[in-house]
């Protein structure tokens, strides 16, 4: 029992507890990359567990331009999951009246979920 607990406080010293924090969208670059201002620099965020066309494929365009509708120049919380390799913050973002900005991505078949760098989080596999 002892070992258990052991191993999941390293775990969560480890890997550490989602960080939140509050701030708005300055730009939408495309459907899953976001810039806000932290600590007075601007950071681009990638949207947790899922990934949209880019601009020159199919629906790239409809993607960046849902995700600016949805939450350009609006306060957002952000739970922020991990940082990528490109130095971007990897978030789940939670819009103004609640609902999550990478689920409705998928829901309404902008987005799709990104197993390979988020395989555990299965409830982006179907838009519910």
């Amino acid at each position: 029992m002892y070992l258990i607990l052991v191993v999941m406080v390293a775990v969560v010293i480890y890997r550490g507890w989602p960080t939140r924090q509050e701030t708005t969208v300055l730009d939408v670059l495309d459907g899953d990359s976001l810039v806000i201002r932290q600590e007075g620099m601007r950071k681009e965020v990638r949207l947790y567990a899922v990934d949209c066309p880019e601009k020159g494929q199919a629906f790239g365009p409809e993607a960046r331009l849902r995700t600016r509708e949805l939450a350009l120049d609006r306060s957002v919380r952000l739970t922020q999951r991990d940082e990528d390799e490109y130095g971007r913050l990897v978030c789940e973002v939670r819009l103004p009246d609640g609902r999550i900005l990478n689920e409705e991505l998928v829901r309404e078949g902008l987005a799709w979920w990104y197993r390979q760098h988020a395989p555990d989080a299965t409830a982006f596999s179907v838009a519910r």
